[in-house]
């Protein structure tokens, strides 16, 4: 690979799969674009390779052509993007719940259940979700 390609398309791509399919569809468009970046060399920044990528995913290719083609497409990917950036994300993983940001980046396993409970008591404290049902216990 002669340059590092700009992947707003191809997260645009995993978007379509979800839109259009289903987990395992961007399951699928997840490892394609993997294997064609890592192993194949191919530039996943190209359009006509996104297509064929979605095609072997199973995204019609007209579909994936039209999606790709239309300078709105990305939109949504730029906005999380800006998003992130202003949260302070700068590694993934990255994980941010109820807007807030939690972590970033490979993590013991203790910190993050600290952050998640943090931020969960945070959100029912605020009203925002539902505190967790109490387990059921079965009869002594």
């Amino acid at each position: 690979m002669a340059k590092t390609p700009n992947t707003v398309a191809s997260h645009a791509l995993i978007r379509l799969a979800r839109e259009t399919g289903d987990a395992a569809m961007q399951d699928r468009v997840v490892e394609a674009l993997f294997s064609a970046y890592f192993t194949q060399g191919l530039d996943v920044g190209d359009l006509a390779v996104l297509a064929d990528l979605a095609e072997g995913a199973g995204i019609e290719r007209s579909r994936a052509s039209a999606f790709l083609f239309e300078p709105a497409s990305f939109d949504a990917v730029i906005d999380d993007e800006k998003l992130a950036r202003g949260l302070g994300l700068n590694g993934v993983p990255s994980f941010v719940l109820g807007g807030n940001y939690l972590f970033s980046g490979a993590q013991p396993t203790s910190v993050m259940v600290r952050a998640l409970r943090e931020a969960s008591a945070k959100l029912i404290s605020a009203g925002q979700v539902a505190a967790p049902a109490e387990p059921a216990h079965a009869p002594a």
